[in-house]
């Protein structure tokens, strides 16, 4: 695989404008080889071929021919001749990436869309953005002139599309009265209008969301107001605001929205989802419980005494939750509990004088699976002869029984 170079171009494909973008190997000897890795139509959907992303190096191409190594879950796999186009709905950086539109590309366009060059003969800018403004001028023309007018940053956004006419007015003429909000993109202008913000409000606001971390300006408001304007507070207001979704508060009343003290009703809403929390897992562990006896209902009666220990199937889920606390084992994490109400498994536990011994996993057919002492060394952790002898032992007898 190669880190590449890239360009694009406009083809028309099937009866559609399409964007291409073409690969090109980095590497001087492999200069040149070329491959179409992306392909973007004029609806908006997108694929992609060849394609693989590196946490070091980012994207990387495999040309035809070349033998890729992909790594799953510890196994190594191989796929060659990968020119099959999927979904790149996923691969956001060819959505920015591009070149500048030139006359070819231009001509495509109007071979098409005729009409089209009302809006290219104002406005020049990357074939990507030229494709989304495509887009949206099939069905709002009156984007020639809003890009014409140099407000691209609520021209290209399908979002200013689906406001209303009324909205959209008075975000364009807040435009046109306030120059410097051409480089503003669409949620700060909608921020600055809601909250009726001059210049300088607004720019002591995105200062502290630059410097600090970026928050709504009703939570930025009321951080002021209480005096508490910091990154600390910021982030326990986040942690507050997602308890209080969680809660059955209205998280629409003012009274839950801007607390007077922030940090004691952080400290006691977050007490009350733990309660409410443990009641859930209390109600969950009940029902659990109840398919678990029924489960293990006819392997109680095996509960044996051999050799000074205890060898028996646990009747309650809070037996098992014991014995992996003590053995240090997944028990309870790993969910072992639904494969014995599922009757994957049994769980078969040995004991000494009530402390945990080892634990079993038994299938099907006397058939044991894992089989361990104390797991807190993972390296050493077998149980020791004389218990597998134990183990053994029930396992005839139950037999007979």
């Amino acid at each position: 695989m190669y880190v590449c170079d890239y360009s694009d171009r406009l083809k028309i494909v099937k009866g559609e404008v399409v964007r291409i973008v073409t690969a090109y190997p980095k590497r001087k000897a492999e200069s040149h080889r070329k491959l179409d890795i992306y392909r973007e139509w004029e609806n908006g959907d997108s694929e992609c071929r060849n394609l693989y992303y590196n946490g070091y190096s980012g994207y990387r191409v495999a040309f035809p021919k070349d033998v890729v190594s992909l790594y799953n879950n510890g196994t190594c796999t191989f796929e060659q001749n990968l020119e099959k186009w999927g979904d790149a709905s996923t691969v956001k950086v060819f959505r920015w990436y591009s070149d500048i539109i030139s006359e070819k590309d231009r001509a495509v366009i109007l071979s098409k869309y005729p009409e089209f060059k009302w809006v290219l003969n104002k406005w020049k800018s990357t074939l990507a953005k030229t494709m989304i403004a495509l887009r949206i001028w099939k069905e709002h023309k009156e984007v020639e002139f809003l890009l014409s007018a140099g407000f691209e940053c609520v021209a290209l956004n399908l979002r200013f599309w689906k406001q209303t006419e009324k909205k959209r007015k008075e975000i364009v003429n807040y435009i046109r009265t306030h120059e410097s909000s051409k480089r503003l993109n669409l949620s700060e202008i909608q921020t600055i209008l809601k909250y009726k913000l001059s210049e300088e409000e607004y720019a002591e606001y995105h200062h502290f969301c630059f410097i600090y971390s970026k928050v709504r300006y009703d939570v930025y408001k009321y951080l002021k107001k209480i005096g508490q304007l910091n990154s600390r507070t910021v982030f326990l207001y986040r942690d507050y605001y997602k308890m209080l979704k969680e809660s059955t508060h209205d998280i629409k009343s003012e009274y839950w929205l801007y607390p007077k003290d922030l940090q004691k009703k952080h400290d006691e809403l977050r007490e009350e989802i733990n309660r409410i929390k443990e009641l859930v897992a209390i109600e969950k562990l009940k029902i659990k419980q109840e398919k678990y006896s029924k489960a293990v209902k006819k392997w109680l009666k095996y509960k044996m005494d051999i050799d000074g220990y205890c060898v028996y199937v646990p009747e309650t889920v809070e037996e098992i939750k014991e014995q992996a606390d003590v053995l240090h084992q997944c028990l309870i994490a790993c969910d072992y509990v639904s494969d014995v109400i599922n009757k994957k498994c049994v769980l078969v536990f040995i004991r000494k004088n009530g402390k945990p011994i080892a634990t079993a996993q038994l299938f099907k057919g006397n058939k044991i699976g894992q089989f361990y002492a104390d797991e807190h060394d993972r390296g050493n952790c077998l149980p020791s002869p004389k218990v597998k002898a134990v183990m053994n032992k029930w396992l005839e007898l139950k037999e007979v029984a």
